[in-house]
């Protein structure tokens, strides 16, 4: 075979493998989606996101419940009594006395910010005798009444009182927290998923290239191998490295749609979305402009904006009002109790003989029941008291027992917290290293592939004059094209880590753009 047969079979060669190299593989049909669209797609869907806005809306039903037990409370009362006796005093016309009485009552009761509780009462009632010695009968009476017992020492103020209404305020906003928190975690979650679903998009790309290209490098062999150029074992060696790439996309193809499968998990989307039937196509390209991070201003506002750290304050908060709480169950109680009541007292009047002088006596209470709560009203007619109340249990273990418990949760939360503002601190220092490290490893690896491109186009020069072979620009091929691979791999890990940076610092919402406040509104 002449030298220039040889060269062109060479040159017929190297051009379809050039050709393979410049041609990407076929694509799957799929639905394109973006970063944002993903993100979107998740805060709306995801299943936990939607069980901790549900445990939003319970934290502010018991922030409700905490606070009704301060309701204005409307009462009522109707009974009905009737004796029959035997006359036990000489005097007693008939031998057996017979009543009926008849009792109704309407109230509104409260129990005050301060510990107080009051009420406000109005009792009718009616009394019918066959007594012959009742000057009225039947009787009116009515009772405009107002009791107070207000707490001096234990249970006494705001702070004794409200404490489980601020709590579960805390609580509330602790739920909140919680959901911030776990919208920041989805976010970064699917950040990080999409990014290696790109990564994993663009390695199958490039798996898919190197299986065309030994491909064409076994129809080339096997055309040198027919007109002589090359030995028949080349052949073998042509197959076995299309049978090794093929195996690499079948690993690669399963990369991608396991990593698929992830991204849909986190978005869930219907069930009648065509996107499950189809292979998600990445949209956004892993390229952007390297951003700056201050270490100093970054941990600041971690502490200040990490929902955990959020949460950690509000539980310390949550001990320290039940201290307080705890510590002003340690008093006596000592409470100022008082009544006043306005009277009155009606009905038809009846003759009545003196037992002195017989004459006929004749009560001047003559009327009905709205003369009785006319009495009532005028004030004419009223009783009252006031004093102090004083019970303190000897010993007092209970209150001591509790106290000493809720200091120790108190100290437990205290220091929680300081561990937790220690390991955010740790956290976004890592995570900026991890920034830094990724934009170096950018750096490092644009200028890998930018000398394996100059080394392949060394070779190819060297082939176009005869000094190397086909097999050996492939291998260069193989070379820039990991390099390549290496490169996306670095931006892709500067994405991931910037992301994860967000997170730490506890700005990701902000970063992406969504405002908090419109998931607590919903």
């Amino acid at each position: 075979m002449s030298r220039f047969f040889r060269l062109h079979i060479s040159f017929l060669s190297l051009f379809l493998v050039f050709c393979a190299g410049h041609s990407s593989a076929q694509e799957t049909a799929g639905v394109s989606i973006s970063l944002d669209e993903a993100v979107s797609a998740a805060l709306k869907n995801n299943f936990e996101i939607i069980l901790q806005r549900v445990a939003t809306d319970i934290a502010r039903h018991d922030t409700t419940i905490a606070d009704s037990g301060f309701d204005t409370i409307f009462g009522a009362e109707v009974n009905t009594e009737s004796t029959r006796n035997p006359g036990i005093s000489v005097f007693s016309d008939p031998e057996i006395t017979e009543t009926d009485l008849m009792n109704s009552s309407v109230s509104l009761s409260r129990k005050s910010y301060l510990g107080g509780q009051y009420k406000l009462s109005l009792d009718v009632g009616r009394f019918e005798t066959n007594s012959t010695f009742q000057s009225i009968n039947p009787s009116y009476s009515s009772a405009l009444k107002l009791e107070i017992a207000q707490p001096l020492l234990k249970n006494a103020g705001k702070k004794a009182n409200r404490w489980r209404i601020l709590i579960s305020q805390n609580n509330e906003s602790i739920s909140f927290q919680r959901l911030r928190a776990k919208l920041n975690d989805t976010i970064t979650e699917i950040s990080e998923t999409y990014w290696e679903y790109v990564f994993l998009t663009e390695n199958l790309k490039v798996s898919q290239e190197f299986l065309e290209r030994a491909r064409d490098l076994e129809r080339r062999v096997r055309v040198q191998v027919e007109v002589g150029s090359l030995a028949p074992i080349e052949i073998i060696q042509a197959q076995s490295s299309v049978a090794s790439r093929e195996e690499l996309v079948i690993e690669a193809e399963n990369n991608v749609d396991a990593m698929g499968d992830r991204l849909l998990r986190l978005m869930n989307p219907s069930d009648d979305s065509p996107i499950w039937l189809s292979r998600i196509k990445p949209e956004d390209d892993p390229e952007m402009p390297y951003k700056a991070f201050d270490l100093r201003e970054s941990t600041a506002a971690a502490l200040e904006k990490r929902p955990e750290i959020s949460i950690a304050k509000k539980e310390l908060e949550n001990q320290n009002i039940e201290l307080v709480y705890y510590k002003n169950q340690k008093w006596p109680s000592l409470d100022l109790v008082g009544s006043f009541r306005l009277n009155g007292v009606r009905g038809p009047a009846r003759p009545i003989a003196s037992f002195s002088t017989g004459e006929i006596l004749v009560s001047s209470l003559d009327g009905g029941l709205y003369n009785s709560l006319s009495d009532a009203y005028s004030g004419e007619y009223y009783d009252y008291k006031i004093g102090l109340r004083l019970t303190y249990p000897l010993g007092n273990r209970s209150a001591k027992g509790a106290l000493a418990k809720a200091s120790l949760y108190a100290k437990t939360s205290l220091i929680k917290l300081k561990s937790l503002e220690r390991d955010v601190t740790l956290e976004v220092r890592n995570e900026a290293r991890n920034v830094e490290k990724s934009i170096k490893q950018i750096d490092a690896s644009s200028a890998a592939r930018l000398l394996a491109e100059k080394k392949l186009e060394a070779e190819i020069r060297k082939f176009e004059v005869g000094s190397s072979t086909s097999f050996n620009v492939l291998e260069f091929q193989k070379d820039l094209a990991a390099e390549r691979s290496h490169e996306l791999r670095a931006k892709v890990e500067y994405r991931k880590a910037v992301a994860r940076l967000h997170k730490a610092t506890g700005d990701t919402l902000d970063a992406s753009g969504i405002s908090f406040e419109s998931f607590k509104n919903k």
